[in-house]
């Protein structure tokens, strides 16, 4: 939570020394941490503010450690994530914001907000190369609100969409599993 909470410097120190911490080479959230670090380390620039921020919340997001924030915290990540990206941020971070913002949102029963969001998101797809994860994770966010409102339907087809349409990225079993417990709401 320490990028979240806003100490960017012990924040970045400690996401660039996440390579050497990885113990489990099979735990995918390790895995993931560590190759976004070489990615970073990679770059010159200092991490900005408010991406640090988003691998932060990121992190607490596929960690499903997002149900037990309290209200507050949740409504702190709001903020956060609703500032304003700097011009330097391109079609990933936009994504990555609007899902992980929809996513925050869905948790607070903001359904209408969240849905805005998750759609904000889905519509980059076609310009993110990297972490695919985020339209899968997006339908996923859709399709639970779908579900929350009877629209058993239209949930149906954006699971079976974020179940298909997307393969070979960081925690695709998690969230077959999280796929498959919803469709087996519907039935």
């Amino acid at each position: 939570m320490t990028g979240a909470q806003g100490d960017l410097k012990q924040s970045r120190e400690l996401f660039l020394q996440s390579s050497k911490l990885v113990k489990r080479k099979n735990n995918n959230l390790e895995k993931f941490c560590a190759r976004r670090s070489y990615h970073y380390k990679k770059e010159v620039t200092l991490l900005m503010p408010l991406e640090t921020r988003l691998m932060a919340v990121e992190v607490i997001y596929l960690w499903r450690a997002l149900p037990f924030c309290s209200r507050a915290t949740k409504e702190e990540l709001v903020q956060v994530l609703g500032m304003a990206l700097p011009p330097t941020a391109g079609p990933y971070h936009q994504a990555l914001r609007a899902w992980l913002l929809g996513g925050v949102l869905s948790s607070l029963k903001r359904t209408a907000e969240a849905e805005r969001r998750l759609r904000e998101a889905m519509q980059y797809e076609a310009q993110v190369k990297h972490d695919k994860h985020i339209f899968s994770f997006a339908l996923y966010e859709l399709a639970m609100i779908h579900i929350s409102r009877a629209e058993y339907v239209r949930a149906r087809a954006m699971l079976d969409l974020a179940r298909e349409q997307f393969s070979g990225y960081e925690f695709e079993a998690r969230l077959h599993f999280k796929v498959h417990s919803a469709l087996n709401l519907l039935k």
